[in-house]
Parts: C-alpha cells; structure tokens; sequence
C-alpha cells in the first residue's frame, strides 16, 4: 500500500455503553484509532419514504488493523459514517472499510 495514497486523516471510534441515573443504556463513542485513509466516494441516493434522506457510500482505503470490527464507524472532519463492511487487502497488508453516511435533512 503506498503512503502517498493515504492522504486524508480519519478517526475510528468505538461504542462503549454505560448507564445513565435512570439505569438506562447510553451509547457514547471514542476514539478507538486516527489513522490516515485513502477515501473513494462510491454513489448516492436519496429515499422519500421516510421523509428526506440521503445516503452517501464511501470506501476508505486504510493500513491493516487486526481489531477493527464492523461496530465501529469512522468520522471523517465533521461527518460520521457506519461501517458496513470491512475487506482485507492483500496478506495483512490493508483494508478497505465500505461505509455510509446518512442525512435526515436536518442541516436544511
């Protein structure tokens, strides 16, 4: 995998769940890894069953992690994206996360 090629900086976060004082599950996210990717915007659409939403797929390009799961996601500057699918390249030598950011059009 050539280095040049990672040229965007992505932070990988995992789940943790704790208890709120009501005893009810919490999500919160944290930093698991930041690591440099290479980024290929794959296509988008839009639904209107819902109401207005648009997903985006993305493939990040990234150096081998042997503990990244698809429970994870990747932020990458101020969009979050879930992790659909994680693929190894080559013997260890990579891995390409297939991912998908979701809009419910709340920014508009």
């Amino acid at each position: 995998m050539q280095s040049a090629r990672l040229d965007r900086k992505i932070t990988i976060q995992k789940p943790t769940a704790t208890l709120n004082p009501a005893n009810e599950e919490i999500i919160t996210w944290s930093t698991f890894a930041i690591v440099y990717a290479a980024k290929k915007d794959r296509s988008g659409n839009e639904s209107l069953d819902v109401g207005v939403v648009a997903f985006a797929s993305t493939d990040w390009r990234i150096r081998y992690i042997s503990t990244l799961t698809e429970k994870m996601r990747v932020k990458y500057e101020d969009d979050v994206y879930s992790i659909l699918n994680i693929s190894e390249i080559g013997r260890r030598e990579g891995q390409t996360i297939k991912t998908e950011k979701q809009d419910h059009g709340y920014n508009t």
